[in-house]
């Protein structure tokens, strides 16, 4: 299965333009702006990637909602409670709104950046780190989500309802780019989790060996 962002999204292509077979939303305009994968998971354990490929400007969401989640508002800080997500600017969690620090003091982001993101859709738990290794609430860990590795969030909000990867911003020119199948990512998700949408190649490797032991990729196999 070979997912995308949404090209039925409404902020298409006005606010958003999906290039690299809509693999890539590009900001387009500076209101609040929410892109969505093409496909919803609501139960099993899901892997999925999202690359900073271009700089345009701060205030990018990064993050999973559920269907009715409204994609003129931002990932984690609309208010209705239905979405969750790590902001890179400043290393930060939202949700419904509200933030707390998590992950390295001051946040990570670079172009090039590759934010790794695994969610437990049976038990509400949802994950987020970069470039082969997951955050905890201060820094890196050295575990990953099959260990100790604690969650971003654990919320029964995300369990057993259909749940989206969905990026959202204020700015223009900024690039995200969706891995969502297992041909397409840059690390090996954690063992027992599958990837959002594809089925893995023989020989896919991780460039931190440590941090995939236990979920599959948000896919499906």
């Amino acid at each position: 299965m070979v997912l995308t962002w949404n090209p039925d999204n409404v902020n298409v292509p006005a606010k958003i333009v999906l290039s690299n077979g809509n693999r890539d939303a590009t900001f387009q305009v500076t209101d609040n702006k929410t892109i969505e994968s093409d496909y919803s998971r609501s139960t099993g354990k899901y892997y999925f990637e999202i690359e900073y490929v271009t700089a345009g400007g701060s205030a990018n969401y990064l993050g999973i909602g559920n269907a009715g989640f409204t994609t003129n508002a931002l990932p984690g800080w609309s208010a209705d409670g239905k979405s969750w997500a790590y902001y890179p600017d400043l290393g930060r969690k939202f949700h419904s709104g509200h933030y707390a620090s998590f992950g390295p003091t001051g946040g990570v982001k670079a172009v090039g950046t590759i934010y790794m993101f695994a969610v437990d859709l049976d038990t509400g738990e949802f994950w987020t780190g970069a470039n082969g290794s997951w955050f905890n609430s201060t820094d890196y860990d050295a575990s990953d989500p099959a260990g100790s590795c604690p969650a971003m969030y654990t919320d029964s909000g995300i369990s057993a309802v259909a749940m989206l990867p969905m990026v959202g911003g204020q700015n223009i020119g900024t690039n995200l780019r969706s891995y969502l199948g297992y041909s397409e990512l840059n690390y090996t998700p954690p063992s027992g989790f599958t990837v959002w949408g594809g089925i893995p190649p023989v020989g896919i490797k991780s460039k931190c060996l440590t941090a995939i032991n236990n979920f599959p990729l948000l896919g499906g196999v």
